[in-house]
């Protein structure tokens, strides 16, 4: 939800806020700006009919290429918390993947490839955040946070660097769909993930725990 200025929960996710979820959107510091008065003189009385009804809301990013990212959100007349968020999870693949398919005949062969590609990392980057879960102990939200802050610290695409993980991991080509792209990785990538597995292992050492 954005109107000019009236940044919303959508526009955080897809710079890299991450899944969130918000009680009241009119009254969340996280947009500030965005409040029910101002949006009284620049919607249709139908629209306002319609906003005045939404109290919480949750936004979850989901694919992205070089056209922009796909951010899943939902607008509730009550409260939105982590278990919304949960619930976006289950059905994120399932939409993304619709409207992505929906998409592709109105796009060149070179822009669908770019989305077929996207598609593909899926896999791998559950399975890397499955890795991050199992060894930080954490939930899926604070794994996204990991990939998502190391892929934007050393300029790497999510989708190579989780893909590069599960491949570091596993010693073998992490697993896609049937008959769609397999993500190429490169050797900065294969560095970058061996560093981040070498980092949350030593983590965990420090923490007392061992590691096989």
């Amino acid at each position: 939800m954005t109107t000019g200025k009236l940044w919303g929960p959508s526009i955080l996710a897809a710079l890299g806020e991450g899944p969130l979820a918000t009680a009241d959107i009119w009254c969340d510091e996280r947009w500030p700006h965005l409040r029910f008065e101002r949006l009284r003189d620049r919607v249709e009385a139908t629209q306002l009919d319609v906003i005045a009804r939404v109290r919480g809301a949750a936004a979850m990013p989901s694919i992205w290429d070089e056209d922009g990212i796909m951010v899943l959100s939902v607008y509730l007349d009550g409260p939105a918390n982590e278990r919304t968020v949960a619930t976006l999870a289950r059905h994120e693949p399932l939409v993304t993947s619709a409207v992505t398919m929906a998409g592709i005949a109105e796009r060149n062969q070179q822009q669908s490839q770019r989305v077929l590609d996207a598609l593909a990392s899926r896999a791998a980057i559950e399975q890397a955040k499955g890795v991050i879960m199992g060894i930080r102990n954490c939930d899926p939200n604070a794994a996204w946070d990991v990939l998502r802050a190391v892929s934007q610290e050393v300029n790497l695409k999510l989708r190579e660097l989780a893909t590069a993980l599960v491949e570091h991991i596993g010693q073998v080509p992490a697993d896609k769909p049937v008959n769609q792209s397999v993500v190429h990785v490169d050797e900065r990538a294969r560095e970058i993930a061996a560093q981040l597995w070498k980092g949350l292992r030593q983590e965990q050492i420090g923490d007392g725990t061992h590691v096989p």
